[in-house]
């Protein structure tokens, strides 16, 4: 049995995506090892798992410490392939890759260059862009999210990359909830997700609540926004939620939130897995006129686009659809059809395909 390693720098407990991944190529004969951070909150899987616990949580030291903490990990256990999650994990790869007889992955779960922390960050850009330079070109197989990140990076490092689309578990056990008044954003709270935009739109929608589940960089300056506002008993902060528990509290909601800031080239070829979830569960999405979106909503109408994040627009914009309860049914009908399509049951298939491909002698 061909034993594969999973190297991401996210909390393994709220990873989805590489729990799914995990969890389909262990059920088709691969022996899995999952390795992420560890925050506070131990992981148990079926499969084996390892938290690294760091002294630094973020910034560029954070980055540092955590590659070297891999690299001694990895060069201590014995695997056939690596499979790096992102740049920042790929320092740590490259060094094992030579030090090794290993294949080696690339999965991009985003444009990491072009993340808006970075943008005005000239030298930390320019080191990433290095650091994919460098790296990339070295990997057997790569693939990422999004039809429009294939195209991007298939130009810029010239080599195939494949399409892995991050699906949730066809589960749908609810329709749409046309009597609740919660509104739900689910998934980091960091800058360009127009979360500050989302939160003063609740000054003009009296009678809803706003569930915010995730937690991030910004989640205080939030928090003191929602105070100054006077939005308390509108805004609820639940923290990072379980999957379990966020399936939970996703099928309750009326309506939910992918907003994003244009500004971002990794935003603006995003395929958020928060669109995904909403989408199983029958509820309708708000989401921005962006590529993968515009295309997705041409197919199966399932969202509602928008262009501008101007609170007073935006809440004008949601006060109409939240007024067209036929208009939302229809949405979520939508989705619960489309949800039979975009699945993860499907997705996977394609993935044990390209490890099988990779690691068959």
């Amino acid at each position: 049995m061909k034993k594969i390693v999973l190297t991401a720098s996210s909390d393994l407990c709220s990873d989805q995506r590489m729990q799914r991944i995990s969890l389909a190529l262990e059920s088709n004969d691969f022996e899995v090892e999952l390795v992420g951070r560890y925050l506070g909150q131990a992981f148990d899987a079926s499969y084996k798992s390892k938290q690294i616990k760091c002294f630094f949580n973020s910034g560029f030291l954070f980055y540092a410490e955590y590659n070297i903490r891999l690299l001694f990990y990895l060069m201590s256990n014995k695997f056939d392939c690596l499979c790096s999650v992102d740049l920042d994990t790929m320092l740590a790869g490259a060094t094992v890759r030579k030090l090794k007889n290993i294949k080696w992955v690339f999965d991009a779960h985003e444009y990491y260059e072009e993340t808006p922390e970075l943008n005005q960050r000239r030298m930390l850009k320019k080191f990433w862009e290095w650091i994919g330079r460098t790296t990339v070109p070295g990997v057997d197989m790569a693939y990422t999210v999004s039809a429009s990140l294939q195209n991007v990076f298939q130009k810029k490092y010239e080599r195939t990359f494949k399409l892995i689309r991050n699906l949730p578990i066809h589960s749908i056990d609810s329709g749409y909830n046309a009597g609740s008044s919660l509104l739900l954003y689910q998934g980091v709270l960091n800058k360009g997700r127009g979360l500050e935009a989302l939160i003063l739109c609740m000054k003009e929608l009296n009678g809803y609540k706003l569930a915010l589940a995730g937690s991030g960089d910004i989640e205080k300056q939030l928090k003191n926004l929602v105070e100054v506002n006077n939005l308390s008993s509108q805004v609820e902060f639940y923290g990072t939620v379980l999957p379990s528990k966020l399936k939970t509290l996703t099928s309750k909601a009326v309506l939910g939130f992918n907003l994003l800031e244009g500004d971002s080239l990794n935003y603006y070829y995003s395929l958020a897995n928060k669109y995904f979830d909403y989408m199983m569960a029958g509820v309708p999405c708000v989401t921005m006129d962006f590529p993968e979106y515009r295309t997705l909503n041409g197919q199966f109408e399932t969202s509602v686009l928008v262009e501008d994040l101007e609170p007073r627009k935006l809440s004008k914009r949601i006060k109409e659809l939240l007024e067209n309860r036929s208009f939302l049914q229809k949405l979520s009908d939508n989705s619960i059809q489309a949800a039979q399509m975009l699945n993860w049951e499907n997705e996977s298939n394609s993935l044990v395909s390209f490890y099988k491909e990779l690691l068959t002698p």
